[in-house]
């Protein structure tokens, strides 16, 4: 009876407190021999899944756990249904034990006779399943992946020479965590490094190392920059190209893609250099900057050190920018001592500067007549011809530290006391003939013959100039001709049309609101005139019209002959004449000279429109 007690409550007790997984292939089962005097051994120490066995000698003996709860915690289900966990065959009783820790019996009969079972765990985890690295600047970036065993207490990284055996007891610790990344840094570029990586469990026991080698790199970098223009001037487009190459760890040089590049650029004559803009490398390692340069400056191309590659800047290159200069004169042909001006403007505007009128002379060019510039660039400079003949004379702005200057030709100017006047030849009327043409009247050949083209180029100056419409150049001709009036036209249209004075008695044409020519024209006199019994006023209509038929020749009316006529309102038409007064004196036609008719015919296009008004 004492000896089916004792297996009741040895049964009760292991039934109900231990338990837990199932042991491992290579587990061991210890014995432990209970009487009634001992347990032998009385303390047993056990691997972590081991099993031990008590063979009980004496009848009525048993044994009981000490805090039970505990044990039951750390060895649960074992019960029952888990008869496999915790066995009874005969005088024996077997125990797994799953869980580490140290657990104390104690005789059923004498509770002052105790046992104990240490139970330690040294079965090293599972490695890392993978083990990688990237480098940058003076830092390697390690990662891994493990799946994390039931008792996971942490990862260890460890930093090792390149040849060095990894050791948890050597290298530098550079990571303890249960996460799977970790930047090592403060590393020296070029060095190689080697990286171990262990699983440590709460028992301390660590798995067999990964390890990688890796070396830190910062690629060294070069940049060089190409300039489209050594000098630019001002408003024009100026292009920066510049390549950047990278060296690997093996000195291979490539280019670099995707790298950012700045533009910075320092203006003459200063110290601070500043950024004005940044590209990436595309796939060929270049980067283009397209811009207009303001002022002259040195500029370079600059790389900025990142984590993988090193800075680096192109060699500075200085661009000159020049003025944007204009320079035309108000006449080329002006009397002896009449003044005559030179206009135009610089940009950009350097208000105040001063800007120099030259004459070219047997030694060089010399200074004649200055301006300064005003508030927008724009300038004139006077001057008085002080002898006849021919003068060449050209514009010349000074270079300054942020532009280079400039300088601009004029056209000849030619200075005359003559009067000139029909029949007259000389290259004074040569100059006449080309500042004619230069202001856009139909002056014909241009061949130093003041000739009835010449004279009637000569009457519409006069006439726009509101002077006496005599044909004769004479002083004061000659100084309007330094300073005229411009004919302009009062309209502005996409395509070619015309536009005709009466009370100037010219004809301008022009072409999207710029003048093409001007003609000497006369128009109905405004007297009554009968013609076959029929009385009317010689006059031409006003308004605006279009031209709707021409005749290419000779047409003989009513009221006379008329060249090459074209057509604007009914019976009116532009047509030759070879009477053409400085004053009107048609029956309403507008006659021009039948050699102006000749030269323009074809510009009188059908459709276009005509207008013709009072001032």
């Amino acid at each position: 009876m004492a000896r089916g007690r004792s297996l009741l409550v040895v049964s009760a007790v292991l039934t109900g407190l231990v338990g837990g997984g199932a042991p491992a292939a290579s587990a061991a089962t210890h014995e432990i021999s209970v009487s009634a005097t001992a347990f032998t051994p009385a303390a047993k120490t056990v691997e972590k899944g081991d099993t031990v066995r008590w063979t009980f000698t004496t009848a009525g003996e048993g044994i009981v756990w000490d805090a039970p709860a505990t044990f039951a915690a750390s060895h649960p289900g074992c019960s029952a249904t888990a008869l496999a966990k915790c066995s009874v065959a005969g005088d024996q009783r077997s125990v797994i034990f799953p869980a580490t820790g140290t657990f104390t019996y104690r005789s059923a009969v004498d509770s002052t006779r105790t046992g104990t079972v240490s139970v330690q765990d040294k079965t090293a985890p599972a490695p890392v399943t993978s083990f990688t690295g990237s480098v940058a600047d003076a830092r390697v970036y390690l990662r891994w992946a493990a799946t994390k065993p039931a008792d996971f207490a942490r990862f260890e990284v460890r930093r090792f020479a390149a040849s060095a055996t990894p050791s948890r007891t050597t290298g530098t610790l550079v990571h303890v965590g249960a996460g799977f990344t970790k930047t090592v840094t403060g590393l020296r570029n070029g060095t190689a490094y080697k990286f171990a990586v262990w699983v440590v469990d709460t028992a301390g026991n660590a798995s067999a190392p990964r390890s990688l080698i890796r070396t830190p790199w910062l690629a060294p970098t070069t940049l060089s920059m190409t300039r489209s223009k050594l000098s630019v001037g001002y408003g024009s487009s100026l292009t920066l190209t510049g390549t950047l190459r990278a060296t690997n760890v093996s000195g291979t040089v490539y280019r670099k893609s995707g790298e950012r590049v700045e533009l910075r650029r320092r203006y003459f004559g200063t110290t601070a250099w500043a950024t004005i803009g940044a590209r990436t490398t595309d796939s060929n390692g270049n980067v283009s900057f397209t811009f207009k340069p303001t002022r002259g400056a040195h500029y370079g191309l600059v790389h900025l050190r990142t984590l993988h590659f090193g800075a680096s800047a192109s060699p500075r290159s200085p661009v000159s920018v020049a003025v944007a200069m204009s320079a035309t004169v108000t006449s080329t042909f002006v009397g002896t001592g009449a003044p005559i001006a030179a206009t135009g403007r610089v940009l950009p505007a350097h208000s105040g500067r001063r800007i120099y009128l030259q004459r070219k002379t047997s030694t060089g060019w010399s200074n004649v007549a200055s301006s300064t510039l005003g508030t927008t660039g724009t300038y004139s400079i006077s001057y008085a011809p002080p002898s006849s003949g021919g003068h060449y004379l050209r514009v010349y702005f000074p270079s300054d530290v942020d532009h280079t200057g400039g300088v601009r030709a004029l056209p000849k100017v030619t200075a005359t006391s003559r009067t000139l006047r029909s029949g007259m030849t000389g290259a004074d009327v040569l100059a006449l003939q080309q500042e004619l043409v230069r202001q856009k009247y139909d002056v014909g050949a241009v061949d130093g013959r003041f000739g009835y083209d010449t004279l009637h180029a000569v009457v519409p100056f006069q006439k726009v100039n509101r002077m006496a419409r005599d044909g004769i150049v004479g002083p004061l001709v000659r100084a309007r001709m330094g300073k005229p009036v411009r004919a302009r036209m009062r309209e502005v249209r996409g395509a070619g049309h015309v536009e005709v004075d009466l009370t100037k008695q010219v004809i301008v044409l022009g072409h999207r609101g710029k003048v093409v020519r001007i003609v000497d024209t006369s128009s109905g006199n405004g007297q009554l005139y009968t013609v076959d019994g029929q009385t009317s006023r010689a006059t031409t209509p006003t308004g605006r019209f279009a031209f709707t038929r021409k005749i290419n020749g000779l047409r003989i009316s009513r009221l006379g002959e008329l060249w090459r006529p074209a057509y604007f309102y009914g019976g009116y038409a532009i047509h030759g004449s070879p009477s053409v007064p400085s004053q009107p004196a048609s029956h309403g036609c507008l006659r021009v000279t039948n050699a102006s008719q000749d030269r323009n015919y074809h510009r009188w296009e059908i459709g276009m429109p005509i207008w013709i008004f009072r001032t």
